[in-house]
């Protein structure tokens, strides 16, 4: 396996023991994440798209939100990671309309990358 996919193997279990719980070693910390979240949106427009990745975890960790964890699906989407994504998105619990409109779009682009041959 190479180092590439440990990396993302590695991301993908913190972020799963955060989504159900087992990870929480410290509060949550909403300031750290948006922080963390304002870092990689700048990194993401830079066109460093792995390093606003990292950052997206990190903010993750420091406050685990539906938001910040549709922000990594896209990061893997655009990093032509589908089955990352794929694999994160059932983690995401929609809610309210503008986050389940999201979801579905986010839904059939996967649906739709995983399908390309």
């Amino acid at each position: 396996m190479n180092c590439r996919k440990h990396v993302v193997l590695a991301a993908m279990l913190v972020l799963s023991l955060c989504v159900t719980g087992v990870a929480a070693a410290s509060e949550p910390d909403p300031e750290r994440a948006k922080v963390l979240y304002s870092e990689a949106k700048r990194l993401h427009e830079e066109g460093r798209v792995r390093e606003s990745m990292v950052k997206l975890q990190e903010a993750y960790e420091a406050f685990p939100s539906q938001a910040i964890l549709m922000s990594i699906v896209n990061r893997h989407l655009d990093l032509g990671e589908v089955e990352e994504a794929s694999e994160l998105i059932g983690h995401i619990e929609a809610k309210g309309s503008k986050m389940r409109r999201q979801l579905k779009k986010l839904s059939r682009r996967i649906k739709a990358d995983l399908a390309k041959p």
